[in-house]
């Protein structure tokens, strides 16, 4: 192996700066925004092509999908490696500067002005910390796509030792009149799901926009049947996915660091605009 010798070491430090220069930063940015520009007239009129993705993964849909239709999801290839880049650029620009701001800490003889850079630093790393967790989403995600449920009966997840049972299903009417074209139909269903694993069970509403959390599992509602007041008679039953996403941890503890910053920079910024009192 080689020995770091200074012309390396130089090297090393050149590269360190460029990756977390500021130029590259707003170069990536630039170049985000003119592939997303461009995904737009991509994604228009095919979501057939996208709506997959969430259903069974990024992994599996770049090696369907997107392959077999790269004239429309060339863009998106092109935008995992423009993010990636942006991502690393600033999580070396962050750890740089508060390597510095923490090396420097003696010789500021103001305090407001150190908090005030690491709040900045803070906000920045939180962000960082959330794009990691939707990379870690769309990459290590298990998706089990488009589960059948009828009332009473268990079905057991792919894959899993999650055993999954509808135990009730009331299907109310909307019968308001500020909707018109939502009568006689079924809006908002309420569904009693109980997931068991051989070692505990929990039973929980599930909705449109109430998903059930069990042991690292979300299970959210797709659609259900019947749907409408004329067809009571047809076989009831919902469709759920199920996913067990290692992301959602990055994306709390990077909301925590980027809201903890927010909140001092505000303090400090306010405090700064205060008008110092003069002694008498």
């Amino acid at each position: 192996m080689e020995p770091i010798t200074r012309k390396n070491s130089g090297k090393l430090v050149w590269l360190w700066r460029s990756l977390g220069s500021v130029r590259l930063a707003v170069v990536l940015l630039i170049l985000l925004v003119i592939d997303l520009s461009l995904a737009y007239f991509s994604i228009n009129g095919r979501s057939i092509i996208f709506e997959p993705m969430n259903q069974v993964g990024i992994w599996p849909w770049l090696n369907t999908y997107a392959m077999a239709n790269l004239r429309y999801t060339a863009w998106f290839f092109i935008f995992l490696v423009l993010l990636s880049a942006l991502v690393l650029n600033t999580l070396v620009c962050t750890t740089d500067r508060l390597w510095k701001l923490l090396r420097q800490r003696k010789e500021q003889k103001s305090n407001k002005r150190f908090f005030f850079a690491l709040s900045t630093h803070t906000m920045h790393l939180g962000m960082v910390v959330i794009l990691i967790g939707y990379l870690i989403s769309y990459t290590m995600s298990q998706v089990y796509p488009s589960l059948t449920l009828i009332p009473q009966k268990e079905t057991i997840v792919a894959g899993t030792n999650l055993r999954v049972k509808l135990t009730s299903m009331t299907l109310p009417i909307y019968e308001g009149k500020r909707l018109e074209t939502f009568t006689g139909m079924v809006i908002s269903p309420s569904v009693q799901l109980r997931v068991a694993t051989p070692a505990t069970e929990r039973t929980a509403s599930l909705g449109f926009n109430n998903p059930v959390y069990f042991q690292g599992y979300t299970f959210f509602l797709q659609r259900f049947s019947p749907t409408k007041n004329a067809n009571m008679s047809n076989a009831h039953y919902i469709v759920i996915d199920v996913r067990r996403d290692p992301g959602v941890l990055f994306y709390f503890v990077g909301i925590s660091f980027f809201l903890g910053g927010l909140l001092c920079y505000v303090i400090f910024w306010i405090r700064s605009r205060q008008p110092r009192r003069v002694p008498s």
